[in-house]
């Protein structure tokens, strides 16, 4: 009746392996981009409502899958920042295009060209999550949420998300597209050498 996503105290998700990002492998890059448009779809199509649970760092890919929920918990702790731009990667994922709906368009345009980290007041404020508690708390907003989501009619539901749905049609279709040239961008080979120089960087 309802679906929780969740991942540590310190990383709700950090995203694709920019390893394999920096790969020369149009093929690998492929299967990466692919992989996240799968689970963003699959979070928005199905029938019950989503809840992430984001405790610590939410960037790259797991910035999206945050974006596709229904109900974000975040903790004190948590922060949201779109990377892509920073990387030398298109911002080519889904919750990319829902960010302007979200935020707003000066706002969004401020996130994706100039990233910055984004703490959970802040992401209250703006949208990115639903409600902000404590550590110590979250266990039990949690299982109050669950009971809440689960509580209501699950035909009603589906239909409300539908309806949603509906609405990001657009936006969805238009996603493809951005997906498609942030393919061919980033297997560029001055691009590749980029992404590939800034994750040799992390590793030193």
């Amino acid at each position: 009746r309802c679906l929780v996503i969740s991942g540590s105290q310190k990383l709700f998700c950090a995203g694709a392996d920019l390893g394999e990002m920096s790969s020369a492998d149009p093929a690998v890059v492929l299967r990466i981009i692919n992989q996240f448009t799968k689970i963003f779809l699959a979070i928005r199509t199905s029938m019950l409502p989503v809840i992430t649970v984001v405790e610590g760092a939410c960037v790259g890919g797991g910035y999206h899958i945050n974006m596709a929920s229904d109900y974000t918990i975040a903790t004190e702790n948590a922060w949201f920042r779109h990377t892509g731009v920073d990387v030398g990667i298109a911002p080519m994922m889904p919750g990319t295009v829902m960010l302007p709906g979200v935020v707003g368009l000066k706002r969004a345009s401020s996130m994706v060209l100039n990233p910055r980290r984004i703490n959970a007041t802040e992401a209250l404020q703006i949208g990115l999550c639903s409600e902000v508690v404590s550590s110590e708390t979250l266990e039990k907003v949690l299982h109050e949420r669950v009971r809440e989501f689960a509580s209501r009619d699950a035909m009603t539901v589906a239909l409300g998300k539908a309806e949603i749905n509906v609405g990001l049609g657009a936006t969805l279709s238009g996603s493809m597209l951005a997906q498609l040239a942030g393919f061919m961008h980033s297997i560029q080979p001055d691009v590749h050498a980029k992404m590939r120089s800034y994750y040799e960087a992390l590793g030193s």
